[in-house]
């Protein structure tokens, strides 16, 4: 409402200002932490304008922060914020003093652009930080020993926005970072065209597909279509995990003409346990149904969980790892599970996780749009040892309890049809039995 009131759409300057489906989404964020990667011409500096304009005007004595990649970048984007200002008789007059790096509105609120150097920036408190282009910031000590501190205190946020540039860097580093942690961050992937259309309004797919010719396809998938361009390190390529994740439903139930196998990867220490259930498909890819992850909970606990989901979906094997394991699977083997444990060793791990690849490769499993799933799946990383063998991890401080899981539920389909299983046929009652 905001928007449309006080605000001009920079396109038809005589027209009220009508945010798109995207910039919504970004708006109606809570998040304390955000980073939106997004191609070029989306829009993703005028949001953050747009935004820091509402919250000066409408929240008294807010402190807000742009930091950008260059001084240019830095009085570009107070431009903006003074010519959408300015473009309301209401809002031009309560601006109480304005420069080429600050602006004040006579509530108290105030927005100050800077370049991101240390000297610069150090000492300022704020209610939210926006960081403009921050695939240019190079130095991971600049956010946790500068621009962090500055909303400590006042519990405010912090916004990164960029076109990414390659798997490496501080805004990668970020983008994997909160892309695990859902409880305060939220990572936004707005590309420039979606389903062979642009979202942005007044852009023409005819410019994007010339732009595409002129760049190639790799430059034009990181300027445009915002895709952390894969370096070689990877297992799984970034556009092999966006072609295999599809939009559909995760059930809680399973149906009778179906078969599901289960994963299941044991958290240990700070690690949660995820559960994976994939029903087999003869016909057509073999789709994953079930997620689920299990944290500070007691093994107990999750074996009650366990053998729930199992009844629901008639489980017709399970395999699980052995790491922290081999309790529980014995318990769960009592209990009526057809369950299994796996070894993680250097040569099961490229076994079990090529598996996983092949199927993805070869389009005979979908995948569901999770976030932590995505996010794990494009950082799990592959390394040659001095002595020639594969290996196979999560980055250090990242998880891969959810790539596991999967690959688990998943392993149990190689070289198997479900016609082939054999299986002990058992009475309903006595198939699973309950602790109690």
């Amino acid at each position: 409402m905001f928007c449309k009131v006080f605000l001009k759409n920079p396109l038809k300057p005589s027209e009220p200002f009508e945010p798109t489906w995207y910039q919504k989404e970004f708006f109606d964020c809570k998040k304390r932490f955000v980073l939106i990667s997004a191609g070029r011409q989306v829009g993703k500096s005028e949001m953050v304008v747009k935004y820091s304009i509402w919250l000066a005007y409408t929240k008294p004595r807010s402190k807000i922060l742009f930091i950008s990649a260059s001084q240019r970048q830095a009085s570009h984007l107070l431009h903006k914020v003074r010519q959408d200002i300015e473009g309301s008789d209401v809002l031009t007059k309560s601006i109480k003093r304005a420069s080429r790096t600050e602006v004040h509105l006579d509530n108290g609120s105030m927005i100050i652009s800077l370049p991101p150097s240390e000297a610069t920036i150090r000492g300022y408190t704020a209610d939210i930080v926006f960081i403009d282009e921050a695939t240019h910031i190079h130095s991971d000590d600049l956010y946790y020993e500068v621009i962090m501190p500055m909303v400590i205190r006042t519990g405010g946020r912090i916004i990164l926005t960029s076109t990414p540039y390659g798997k490496a860097g501080f805004f990668y580093e970020m983008y994997l970072q909160w892309s695990q942690d859902s409880e305060r961050a939220k990572v936004f992937h707005f590309p420039a065209i979606i389903d062979g259309k642009p979202i942005a309004p007044g852009v023409d797919i005819k410019d994007l597909e010339n732009q595409k010719k002129s760049m190639g396809p790799v430059r034009f998938s990181v300027e445009y279509l915002a895709e952390f361009v894969d370096d070689g390190v990877l297992f799984f390529p970034t556009e092999l995990v966006r072609k295999s994740m599809k939009h559909f439903d995760l059930a809680e139930y399973g149906l009778p003409e179906h078969e599901y196998y289960m994963g299941i990867d044991w958290g240990k220490q700070n690690s949660s346990t995820v559960v994976t259930i994939i029903k087999h498909n003869k016909l057509s890819a073999h789709r994953v149904v079930l997620i689920k992850e299990y944290k500070q909970m007691s093994y107990d606990q999750i074996i009650g969980h366990i053998i729930t989901y199992a009844e629901r979906f008639k489980i017709r094997k399970c395999l699980a790892d052995t790491g922290a394991g081999l309790a529980q699977i014995d318990q769960l083997k009592e209990m009526g599970l057809r369950i299994k444990g796996f070894n993680f060793t250097v040569n099961s791990k490229v076994d079990l996780f090529s598996n996983l690849r092949l199927m993805m490769e070869t389009k005979s499993i979908e995948l569901p749009a999770n976030d932590k799933l995505k996010s794990q799946l494009i950082s799990f990383s592959q390394k040659i040892s001095p002595t020639g063998k594969m290996l196979l991890h999560a980055p250090a401080g990242l998880h891969d309890d959810y790539v596991d899981s999967l690959a688990l539920a998943a392993y149990n389909l190689k070289k198997k049809r479900a016609s082939f299983f054999i299986r002990q046929v058992l009475k309903p009652k006595a198939r699973f039995k309950r602790n109690i």
